[in-house]
């Protein structure tokens, strides 16, 4: 955290955000400038980020992520995005959007700290687009074993993922590999075996373990052929 502050506090001394806490005590408001502005919201966020290690529930960090967190910090955020700032708090907003599965406000927020050059806290070893990419994926796959359709986010991720560099997203081949698998058996199961296939031999190529999938649907491909 100390880092992120760093970060906030050179982006404020050189003008590149402008510097407006939350709410976290009377003591923001008033005559304070902008760097003691900076310095209690990266007190507070410290603070924050300090609880959430402690708690070891997942769903319950989930929960005060949701309930708590995000509804203190978003005024924050909505200010900056406003007047169109980078600033590296936003990146650990933008976690916690996805830890919470916050999907709408996770990729409008992802896009602008992408568009705006805002990276992950420095905890993160991924640069934004892989992380977005894995953690649409990740959310993806869980919305296609609860039934529900992972739509329009797993089709937008994959768009870029599919585009030539520099217009689409650079990514390993393991997490396109992933991409295309999924891309296939959601086409299988909505009855697209052609596209099936096509997608399921991408994956294939790119290193995914599909082989036994592709061969079940290019058979089934074999008898709808023989049947028209």
């Amino acid at each position: 955290m100390a880092s992120l502050f760093l970060k906030h506090r050179r982006a404020v001394q050189n003008g590149e955000t402008t510097v407006r806490t939350p709410d976290v005590g009377p003591a923001a408001g008033g005559s304070l400038g902008a760097l003691r502005k900076a310095q209690l919201l990266a007190d507070a966020l410290t603070e924050d980020l300090k609880r959430l290690h402690e708690i070891k529930s997942i769903e319950r960090k989930a929960e005060v992520k949701r309930s708590e967190l995000l509804p203190k910090y978003q005024p924050y955020v909505d200010r900056l995005t406003a007047e169109d700032k980078a600033d590296p708090l936003l990146g650990q907003y933008l976690v916690w959007l996805f830890d919470v599965a916050d999907l709408p406000r996770a990729m409008a927020l992802g896009r602008y700290c992408d568009a705006h050059g805002v990276g992950l806290p420095e905890r993160f070893h991924r640069d934004l687009r892989t992380f977005m990419a894995d953690a649409v994926l990740a959310w993806s796959e869980a919305e296609n074993e609860a039934g529900r359709s992972p739509e329009p986010y797993f089709s937008d991720v994959l768009a870029k993922l599919a585009a030539p560099v520099p217009d689409g997203w650079d990514a390993p081949d393991a997490l396109r590999a992933k991409y295309y698998r999924l891309h296939g058996f959601l086409l299988e199961a909505a009855g697209d075996l052609a596209g099936a296939r096509d997608a399921l031999t991408r994956a294939y190529a790119l290193g995914a373990q599909v082989k036994t999938r592709l061969a079940d649907v290019a058979k089934a491909l074999e008898r709808e052929d023989r049947t028209e």
